[in-house]
């Protein structure tokens, strides 16, 4: 994934094979070349999954050659893509309502391990579903629901406890498109899903310059970063209620934390007789 600043565009390298027959084998390798940690093209990615789940249906061997119609649509797909997570529905055949209780149960864990990984304060944090009957399952004691959405619901309100769910309508819902999946020239016209949050979008700073406190918290952020990169095992130490190591080399500048997690040293002024 590439992008050019100069035109703020973003350009993917796909290296497309000359074969023109496909086995579910090949059809798999090509969809495994789609590597794209950052999501952006996670519709198309999508789209390639539920391709592979229809030949599963069909019950295809994997060195067997694509019927027809399935060849027809795969190279429909192939040809176009030489110009994020997403998770596939089960074969097994659950509610929509139950489809989107289980993505909420998948976002809730998500959060709950990376808010730790960002050593960052964060004071409050929404979690978003364009489903009313989720939302409202999720807002429900457990006990009075049947046993699959109950056990979901109570693992989703145990990891998302300090959390605030919201609804979101589907038109307003970037990520809509990932759980649907969509062609190369179906994303292209997408503008929601490079947007991603029409919302901030609308409530941010228009003013042309950068405000007093934007520039403060600015340069903090940037000087956590810093940080992070060369005193991490400080850091940690501290967080935990520890003293640094004796071959630290802030030792014996006495090192702490303040009230915003950022990492000060100690000095002679604290010991001064000030008014």
């Amino acid at each position: 994934m590439l992008w050019d600043p100069k035109v703020d565009c973003l350009t993917y390298k796909v290296k497309i094979s000359d074969k023109v027959n496909f086995s579910k084998r090949d059809v798999l390798s090509e969809i495994a070349k789609l590597y794209d940690p950052l999501g952006l093209i996670g519709p198309i990615v999508t789209k390639a999954k539920i391709f592979i789940q229809e030949l599963w249906k069909i019950k295809l061997d994997w060195s067997e050659q694509l019927p027809p119609d399935a060849m027809e649509e795969w190279m429909n797909f192939y040809q176009k893509l030489s110009r994020n997570k997403s998770r596939v529905a089960p074969l097994k055949t659950l509610t929509i309502p139950r489809l989107e209780l289980s993505a909420a149960l998948l976002l809730s864990r998500l959060v709950k391990k990376v808010v730790p990984i960002l050593q960052l304060p964060i004071h409050k944090i929404w979690m978003w579903t364009d489903s009313t009957i989720a939302l409202a399952w999720i807002k429900t004691e457990p006990h009075k629901l049947k046993t699959f959405v109950s056990n979901r619901v109570a693992e989703i309100q145990a990891l998302s406890k300090d959390y605030h769910w919201k609804h979101v309508s589907s038109k307003d819902n970037p990520a809509d498109l990932i759980s649907r999946g969509c062609n190369v020239d179906e994303l292209l016209k997408n503008e929601m899903w490079f947007i991603n949050n029409i919302k901030a979008k609308e409530s941010c700073n228009k003013e042309k310059y950068l405000t007093a406190d934007e520039i403060k918290r600015s340069t903090e952020f940037l000087a956590k970063i810093a940080q992070l990169s060369e005193f991490k095992a400080e850091i940690d130490a501290l967080k935990k209620g520890k003293g640094v190591s004796k071959t630290s080399k802030l030792r014996a500048l006495d090192p702490f934390l303040d009230e915003n997690s950022s990492l000060r040293v100690g000095g002679r002024l604290s010991n001064a007789d000030l008014p």
